[in-house]
Protein backbone atom coordinates (compact mmCIF):
# COMPACT_ATOMS: atom_id res chain seq x y z
CA UNK A 1 0.00 0.00 0.00
CA UNK A 2 0.95 3.75 -0.87
CA UNK A 3 1.86 4.53 3.00
CA UNK A 4 2.62 8.18 1.58
CA UNK A 5 -0.35 9.12 0.30
CA UNK A 6 -1.95 8.01 3.51
CA UNK A 7 -3.84 10.97 5.59
CA UNK A 8 -1.44 12.02 8.53
CA UNK A 9 -2.18 10.85 11.69
CA UNK A 10 -3.85 14.41 13.08
CA UNK A 11 -6.64 14.13 10.16
CA UNK A 12 -9.80 12.15 10.07
CA UNK A 13 -10.62 13.02 6.18
CA UNK A 14 -13.87 11.38 4.97
CA UNK A 15 -13.07 8.95 2.48
CA UNK A 16 -14.41 10.69 -1.20
CA UNK A 17 -13.06 13.69 -0.06
CA UNK A 18 -9.36 12.11 0.43
CA UNK A 19 -10.27 10.07 -2.65
CA UNK A 20 -10.81 13.50 -4.32
CA UNK A 21 -7.59 14.85 -3.36
CA UNK A 22 -5.26 12.45 -4.51
CA UNK A 23 -6.61 12.24 -7.87
CA UNK A 24 -8.10 8.53 -8.00
CA UNK A 25 -9.46 7.57 -11.11
CA UNK A 26 -12.54 5.03 -10.65
CA UNK A 27 -12.28 3.29 -13.97
CA UNK A 28 -11.70 -0.72 -12.95
CA UNK A 29 -14.10 -0.47 -10.11
CA UNK A 30 -17.78 -1.41 -11.21
CA UNK A 31 -20.01 -4.74 -10.59
CA UNK A 32 -20.29 -7.34 -12.89
CA UNK A 33 -23.74 -8.08 -13.45
CA UNK A 34 -26.56 -9.90 -15.11
CA UNK A 35 -28.96 -8.93 -12.72
CA UNK A 36 -29.62 -6.03 -10.02
CA UNK A 37 -32.18 -7.28 -7.77
CA UNK A 38 -34.33 -4.31 -5.43
CA UNK A 39 -36.46 -4.65 -2.37
CA UNK A 40 -38.24 -2.02 -1.25
CA UNK A 41 -37.13 -1.65 2.96
CA UNK A 42 -38.16 0.59 5.12
CA UNK A 43 -35.16 2.73 6.91
CA UNK A 44 -33.38 2.01 9.12
CA UNK A 45 -30.84 -0.17 7.54
CA UNK A 46 -28.13 -1.77 9.41
CA UNK A 47 -24.48 -2.47 8.33
CA UNK A 48 -24.62 -4.69 6.18
CA UNK A 49 -28.13 -3.89 5.02
CA UNK A 50 -28.41 -7.66 3.76
CA UNK A 51 -28.66 -8.41 7.61
CA UNK A 52 -31.90 -6.97 8.04
CA UNK A 53 -34.57 -9.14 9.03
CA UNK A 54 -36.49 -8.72 5.45
CA UNK A 55 -33.11 -9.25 3.23
CA UNK A 56 -31.54 -11.56 5.34
CA UNK A 57 -33.42 -15.26 4.27
CA UNK A 58 -32.92 -13.20 0.59
CA UNK A 59 -29.49 -13.02 0.36
CA UNK A 60 -28.26 -16.54 0.13
CA UNK A 61 -31.45 -16.82 -2.45
CA UNK A 62 -29.30 -14.35 -4.22
CA UNK A 63 -26.45 -15.77 -3.94
CA UNK A 64 -27.37 -18.92 -5.59
CA UNK A 65 -28.97 -18.07 -8.34
CA UNK A 66 -26.87 -19.32 -11.77
CA UNK A 67 -27.34 -15.56 -13.15
CA UNK A 68 -25.33 -13.31 -11.59
CA UNK A 69 -27.50 -11.06 -9.23
CA UNK A 70 -27.10 -8.78 -6.55
CA UNK A 71 -29.41 -7.93 -4.06
CA UNK A 72 -29.94 -4.70 -2.39
CA UNK A 73 -32.40 -2.34 -0.33
CA UNK A 74 -33.97 -0.24 -1.82
CA UNK A 75 -35.94 2.89 0.19
CA UNK A 76 -39.56 2.66 -0.72
CA UNK A 77 -40.70 4.68 -3.84
CA UNK A 78 -43.70 6.82 -5.27
CA UNK A 79 -44.14 3.58 -7.65
CA UNK A 80 -44.75 1.47 -5.09
CA UNK A 81 -43.05 -1.26 -6.51
CA UNK A 82 -42.21 -3.86 -3.44
CA UNK A 83 -39.57 -5.60 -5.59
CA UNK A 84 -37.41 -4.32 -8.91
CA UNK A 85 -35.00 -6.20 -11.27
CA UNK A 86 -33.21 -4.46 -13.95
CA UNK A 87 -31.84 -6.93 -16.24
CA UNK A 88 -29.13 -7.01 -18.77
CA UNK A 89 -29.92 -7.11 -22.19
CA UNK A 90 -26.95 -6.78 -24.54
CA UNK A 91 -26.27 -2.82 -24.80
CA UNK A 92 -29.51 -2.04 -23.25
CA UNK A 93 -31.58 -3.33 -20.07
CA UNK A 94 -35.03 -4.82 -19.40
CA UNK A 95 -36.72 -3.70 -16.29
CA UNK A 96 -39.70 -5.56 -14.17
CA UNK A 97 -41.20 -3.87 -11.11
CA UNK A 98 -43.93 -5.94 -9.25
CA UNK A 99 -46.40 -4.80 -6.46
CA UNK A 100 -46.62 -8.19 -3.67
CA UNK A 101 -49.88 -8.73 -2.23
CA UNK A 102 -50.57 -9.22 1.15
CA UNK A 103 -51.33 -13.09 0.50
CA UNK A 104 -47.33 -13.15 -1.24
CA UNK A 105 -44.61 -14.27 0.23
CA UNK A 106 -41.36 -12.15 -0.32
CA UNK A 107 -39.28 -15.09 -0.27
CA UNK A 108 -41.17 -17.33 -2.76
CA UNK A 109 -40.81 -14.18 -5.10
CA UNK A 110 -37.46 -13.75 -4.77
CA UNK A 111 -36.88 -17.69 -5.15
CA UNK A 112 -38.86 -17.47 -8.32
CA UNK A 113 -36.44 -14.40 -9.49
CA UNK A 114 -33.52 -15.82 -8.66
CA UNK A 115 -34.19 -19.54 -10.30
CA UNK A 116 -35.49 -17.39 -13.70
CA UNK A 117 -33.70 -17.90 -16.84
CA UNK A 118 -32.37 -14.42 -18.62
CA UNK A 119 -35.00 -13.24 -20.40
CA UNK A 120 -38.05 -14.82 -18.78
CA UNK A 121 -39.02 -12.65 -16.16
CA UNK A 122 -42.20 -11.05 -17.62
CA UNK A 123 -43.64 -14.87 -17.31
CA UNK A 124 -43.46 -14.83 -13.24
CA UNK A 125 -46.86 -15.14 -11.75
CA UNK A 126 -46.46 -11.80 -10.17
CA UNK A 127 -48.98 -8.57 -9.60
CA UNK A 128 -46.63 -6.07 -12.23
CA UNK A 129 -45.84 -2.31 -12.44
CA UNK A 130 -46.48 -0.99 -15.83
CA UNK A 131 -42.41 0.34 -17.13
CA UNK A 132 -42.86 0.09 -20.64
CA UNK A 133 -39.85 1.89 -21.60
CA UNK A 134 -36.41 2.80 -19.63
CA UNK A 135 -36.26 5.94 -18.60
CA UNK A 136 -33.09 7.52 -17.42
CA UNK A 137 -32.77 5.85 -14.00
CA UNK A 138 -29.89 6.58 -11.60
CA UNK A 139 -29.54 3.69 -8.31
CA UNK A 140 -28.03 6.02 -6.34
CA UNK A 141 -26.35 4.60 -2.65
CA UNK A 142 -27.28 6.72 0.07
CA UNK A 143 -26.95 4.54 3.28
CA UNK A 144 -25.59 6.51 5.71
CA UNK A 145 -25.26 3.92 8.48
CA UNK A 146 -22.59 2.16 6.09
CA UNK A 147 -20.51 4.90 5.48
CA UNK A 148 -21.27 8.98 6.25
CA UNK A 149 -20.37 9.71 2.41
CA UNK A 150 -22.91 8.40 1.16
CA UNK A 151 -25.38 9.50 3.58
CA UNK A 152 -24.60 12.67 2.84
CA UNK A 153 -23.27 13.32 -0.60
CA UNK A 154 -25.09 10.68 -1.71
CA UNK A 155 -28.56 11.71 -0.23
CA UNK A 156 -27.82 15.38 -1.34
CA UNK A 157 -27.46 14.54 -5.09
CA UNK A 158 -30.39 12.23 -5.05
CA UNK A 159 -32.81 15.03 -3.49
CA UNK A 160 -31.30 16.78 -6.30
CA UNK A 161 -32.45 14.74 -8.80
CA UNK A 162 -35.74 14.07 -7.71
CA UNK A 163 -36.97 17.66 -6.90
CA UNK A 164 -35.26 19.15 -10.42
CA UNK A 165 -35.27 16.20 -12.79
CA UNK A 166 -38.64 14.46 -12.23
CA UNK A 167 -38.21 13.34 -16.25
CA UNK A 168 -35.48 10.55 -13.94
CA UNK A 169 -35.67 7.54 -12.44
CA UNK A 170 -34.29 7.45 -8.85
CA UNK A 171 -33.75 4.77 -6.48
CA UNK A 172 -32.14 4.99 -3.50
CA UNK A 173 -30.19 1.91 -2.59
CA UNK A 174 -28.37 0.11 0.08
CA UNK A 175 -24.11 0.13 -0.19
CA UNK A 176 -22.85 -0.55 -3.41
CA UNK A 177 -19.20 -0.71 -2.96
CA UNK A 178 -16.94 1.96 -3.64
CA UNK A 179 -18.22 4.96 -1.44
CA UNK A 180 -14.87 6.46 -1.65
CA UNK A 181 -16.35 7.53 -5.39
CA UNK A 182 -19.29 9.20 -3.41
CA UNK A 183 -21.82 10.06 -4.93
CA UNK A 184 -21.85 6.99 -6.79
CA UNK A 185 -24.95 5.56 -8.84
CA UNK A 186 -25.64 2.86 -11.43
CA UNK A 187 -27.22 4.07 -14.40
CA UNK A 188 -29.14 2.47 -16.59
CA UNK A 189 -30.32 1.47 -19.67
CA UNK A 190 -26.82 1.83 -20.29
CA UNK A 191 -25.59 -0.30 -17.05
CA UNK A 192 -22.98 1.57 -16.15
CA UNK A 193 -21.15 2.87 -12.34
CA UNK A 194 -20.33 6.32 -11.75
CA UNK A 195 -18.04 8.13 -9.73
CA UNK A 196 -17.80 11.58 -8.22
CA UNK A 197 -21.15 12.47 -9.60
CA UNK A 198 -22.83 16.06 -10.02
CA UNK A 199 -25.94 17.16 -11.72
CA UNK A 200 -24.56 17.99 -14.48
CA UNK A 201 -23.18 14.56 -14.75
CA UNK A 202 -26.49 12.94 -14.54
CA UNK A 203 -27.97 15.32 -17.11
CA UNK A 204 -25.25 14.27 -19.87
CA UNK A 205 -25.85 10.63 -18.84
CA UNK A 206 -29.55 11.10 -19.12
CA UNK A 207 -29.42 13.06 -22.56
CA UNK A 208 -26.07 10.41 -23.79
CA UNK A 209 -24.03 13.19 -24.37
CA UNK A 210 -21.49 12.28 -21.96
CA UNK A 211 -17.61 13.18 -23.13
CA UNK A 212 -14.39 11.42 -22.91
CA UNK A 213 -13.19 12.78 -19.76
CA UNK A 214 -16.62 12.01 -17.81
CA UNK A 215 -15.46 8.16 -18.78
CA UNK A 216 -12.33 8.63 -18.04
CA UNK A 217 -12.71 10.60 -14.47
CA UNK A 218 -15.83 8.93 -13.69
CA UNK A 219 -16.57 6.02 -15.39
CA UNK A 220 -16.51 2.73 -12.93
CA UNK A 221 -17.04 0.32 -15.39
CA UNK A 222 -19.96 -1.43 -17.10
CA UNK A 223 -21.80 -4.30 -15.57
CA UNK A 224 -21.38 -6.38 -18.35
CA UNK A 225 -17.17 -6.47 -18.45
CA UNK A 226 -15.31 -8.35 -15.32
CA UNK A 227 -14.36 -6.55 -12.76
CA UNK A 228 -10.10 -4.67 -13.18
CA UNK A 229 -8.25 -4.31 -16.29
CA UNK A 230 -11.64 -5.68 -18.33
CA UNK A 231 -13.32 -2.99 -17.28
CA UNK A 232 -10.47 -0.73 -17.92
CA UNK A 233 -10.70 -1.39 -21.31
CA UNK A 234 -13.98 -1.49 -21.79
CA UNK A 235 -13.82 2.11 -20.39
CA UNK A 236 -11.14 2.89 -22.52
CA UNK A 237 -13.48 2.12 -25.93
CA UNK A 238 -15.95 4.13 -24.70
CA UNK A 239 -13.79 6.91 -24.21
CA UNK A 240 -13.02 6.71 -27.65
CA UNK A 241 -16.53 6.81 -28.60
CA UNK A 242 -17.93 9.30 -26.35
CA UNK A 243 -19.72 10.65 -29.10
CA UNK A 244 -21.54 7.30 -30.29
CA UNK A 245 -24.71 5.74 -28.90
CA UNK A 246 -24.08 2.43 -26.74
CA UNK A 247 -23.63 -0.84 -28.41
CA UNK A 248 -22.55 -4.41 -26.82
CA UNK A 249 -18.94 -4.98 -26.61
CA UNK A 250 -16.98 -7.35 -27.22
CA UNK A 251 -14.13 -7.66 -24.54
CA UNK A 252 -11.35 -10.92 -25.89
CA UNK A 253 -8.56 -11.06 -23.26
CA UNK A 254 -5.28 -11.70 -25.17
CA UNK A 255 -2.68 -14.28 -23.79
CA UNK A 256 0.36 -12.99 -22.89
CA UNK A 257 3.54 -15.76 -24.35
CA UNK A 258 3.57 -17.68 -20.75
CA UNK A 259 -0.05 -18.71 -21.05
CA UNK A 260 -1.68 -16.61 -18.43
CA UNK A 261 -4.11 -13.75 -19.13
CA UNK A 262 -2.34 -10.02 -19.94
CA UNK A 263 -3.46 -6.85 -19.56
CA UNK A 264 -4.31 -6.96 -22.90
CA UNK A 265 -7.19 -6.58 -24.22
CA UNK A 266 -9.14 -6.05 -28.04
CA UNK A 267 -12.48 -4.81 -27.74
CA UNK A 268 -14.83 -4.86 -30.79
CA UNK A 269 -18.33 -2.54 -31.17
CA UNK A 270 -19.96 -1.70 -34.13
CA UNK A 271 -17.53 -3.86 -36.09
CA UNK A 272 -14.78 -1.79 -35.52
CA UNK A 273 -11.42 -2.91 -32.82
CA UNK A 274 -9.47 -1.39 -30.79
CA UNK A 275 -6.53 -2.65 -28.69
CA UNK A 276 -6.11 -1.93 -25.37
CA UNK A 277 -3.14 -2.85 -23.07
CA UNK A 278 -4.36 -2.07 -19.28
CA UNK A 279 -0.94 -1.61 -17.06
CA UNK A 280 -1.44 -0.55 -13.13
CA UNK A 281 -0.77 3.13 -12.47
CA UNK A 282 -0.24 3.18 -8.85
CA UNK A 283 -1.11 1.46 -5.77
CA UNK A 284 -3.78 3.56 -3.92
CA UNK A 285 -4.83 3.36 -0.25
CA UNK A 286 -8.95 2.89 0.28
CA UNK A 287 -9.06 4.44 3.52
CA UNK A 288 -12.03 4.53 6.55
CA UNK A 289 -14.22 7.05 6.87
CA UNK A 290 -13.51 10.47 9.33
CA UNK A 291 -10.58 7.98 11.28
CA UNK A 292 -7.70 9.01 12.86
CA UNK A 293 -4.78 8.82 10.02
CA UNK A 294 -7.91 6.72 7.57
CA UNK A 295 -6.97 3.97 9.61
CA UNK A 296 -7.59 0.82 8.81
CA UNK A 297 -6.86 0.99 5.29
CA UNK A 298 -7.17 -1.20 2.29
CA UNK A 299 -4.79 -1.50 -0.57
CA UNK A 300 -6.00 -1.02 -3.81
CA UNK A 301 -4.57 0.04 -7.05
CA UNK A 302 -5.23 2.69 -10.26
CA UNK A 303 -5.55 1.51 -13.77
CA UNK A 304 -4.12 3.25 -16.97
CA UNK A 305 -4.30 2.44 -20.34
CA UNK A 306 -3.13 2.96 -24.04
CA UNK A 307 -5.24 2.41 -26.99
CA UNK A 308 -4.84 2.03 -30.37
CA UNK A 309 -7.60 1.42 -33.48
CA UNK A 310 -7.00 -1.50 -35.49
Amino acid sequence: MALDLMPVSTEAPRCSEFARSIGVLPPGSGLFLERVILVAVPLPWPKPALKHEMLAPLSPLVAGSVVISRLFAMEPNSARSDVEVYERSGATTEVHRWQLAETDDLTSAITAIAGCPIGSLGALPLAKVACPTVSPTFLVCTQGSHDSCCGTSGVALADEIEATRPEFVVRRVSHTGGHRFSPTFLSFPEGRMWAFADIELVDRIGAGTVSSHDVSNHARGWWGAKVGPAQVAECAVRAERAGAGFTEPHIEPIEGNDGTPASHFRVTSDDTSWDVHVRVKRAIPSIACETAGGLPAKPGREFAWSIERI
